[in-house]
């Protein structure tokens, strides 16, 4: 072999081995897009891939392998720090604002600590519905009357490349990113190794993120373009998840009260990311500042109006809750009882063959067929308890209130 064709064997191997090509644990990829933003020679693309979700491409012609990839990627860090509970401080936090609290999604906390970063010359970072793709994307804004655009929890990839460019480029300004566990693990890996200090983290309590694919074979049946998508809205209760839509028409319509396939499809755990399956940053608060998210379980399991669980890890994360806090309603509660009724610590377990099932119907815009999967793979017992719950659901709130507080209590 010539000298000049070993060189550049070399040469390739090396790329491989020093960029995120790297295939042997592909499948935990997150889809952070953090990669693609701090890529300088911007040799890596961020694209839905045939199941819906967001994954890097690799120009390897224009990739210089220089690693930086590979520094704050999920996938090639073994040593994922794990929170020591006397390290944070947990909190209940409902907003004293009522109509507020009914606008959102648990207890109007996000919304608070956006207006108090924006006073403090953060730009917050937030995922708003694009209208025109019918996708959703992560953005900046400096301009407090438009955080309104970042209510609602959404529950499938965010395509984040250009906000998190603009974070990593621009040097001078401050910014707030309310992102999933494994997003704000890269970008805390990306603030220290630059050693960066702007930056407030928050991240929220995930359960696992299904594809763009379920979102968009799920909106077939409402026939968009829509003018407004509400997401996870209060119509039918705090513990009942509802999406509601205005039309071309201007025509208000919810989802349904029971059966929804677009949640029961991501609530049954069969079409999330692989990553979500054994995700470690979930079940760690090291990486963020203030971590957010639905206070569930048997202390707030009658209320119909929304509680959040806040976890402070941090001084700067101690400061923004402290400033709010006079808006809030708070109570110091234990970790562990926050934990308990989350993802935390908790691996998920998942039948592959029915998941590739359900992906491959979704991608083809077959949700009917792929909710079919879902529900005829459940036993007996789980379809007996699955129509108890509908028939809850269907009655009034303060009917479902007091059933809930009676069975949380049994």
């Amino acid at each position: 072999m010539s000298g000049k064709r070993q060189k550049n064997t070399y040469y390739q191997w090396r790329k491989k081995m020093n960029n995120i090509a790297d295939i042997s644990n592909y499948d935990q990829c997150t889809s952070c897009g953090m990669c693609s933003a701090i890529c300088p020679v911007e040799a890596i693309q961020i694209k839905l891939d045939e199941n819906g979700f967001y994954r890097p491409e690799i120009n390897e012609e224009k990739c210089i392998a220089c690693g930086k990839c590979k520094k704050i990627c999920y996938r090639f860090d073994q040593n994922i720090s794990l929170t020591a509970k006397k390290n944070v401080h947990a909190y209940s936090a409902v907003n004293k604002d009522k109509e507020l609290v009914r606008e959102c999604s648990s207890g109007a906390i996000s919304e608070e600590i956006m207006k108090a970063c924006i006073k403090h010359g953060y730009k917050v970072v937030g995922v708003e519905y694009d209208y025109e793709k019918d996708i959703i994307k992560t953005t900046t804004t400096s301009d407090v009357n438009s955080i309104t655009k970042y209510r609602g929890s959404k529950y499938f990839q965010s395509y984040t490349v250009e906000a998190f460019k603009e974070i990593t480029k621009n040097k001078e300004d401050k910014y707030a990113v309310i992102g999933t566990p494994c997003q704000i693990y890269a970008l805390r890996k990306w603030a220290e190794e630059h050693k960066k200090d702007n930056l407030l983290l928050i991240d929220f309590f995930c359960h696992g993120i299904a594809p763009v694919s379920l979102w968009k074979s799920y909106i077939k049946e409402f026939q968009s373009p829509f003018l407004k998508v509400d997401f996870r809205t209060k119509d039918y209760g705090w513990h009942n998840f509802a999406t509601r839509f205005i039309d071309a028409d201007k025509k208000e319509i919810l989802s349904k009260r029971t059966n929804d396939q677009f949640y029961d499809l991501f609530f049954s755990e069969l079409c999330f990311n692989n990553s979500c399956y054994k995700c470690k940053a979930r079940s760690t608060v090291e990486y963020s500042d203030l971590r957010i998210g639905d206070f569930w379980g048997k202390r707030y399991a009658s209320n119909m109006e929304g509680v959040s669980a806040v976890i402070v890890n941090t001084k700067k994360g101690y400061e923004i809750f402290k400033e709010i806090s006079p808006y809030l309603k708070t109570k110091k509660v234990e970790f562990e009882e926050i934990i308990s009724a989350q993802s935390y610590g908790k691996p998920r377990e998942y039948d592959a063959r029915k998941r590739e099932q359900i992906l491959d119907y979704l991608k083809k815009n077959k949700i009917k067929e792929a909710y079919k999967v879902y529900y005829n793979g459940l036993s007996v017992k789980v379809k007996t308890l699955k129509s108890a719950k509908n028939m809850i659901k269907k009655c009034p709130i303060i009917i479902q209130s007091r059933v809930r507080g009676i069975m949380k209590s049994v």
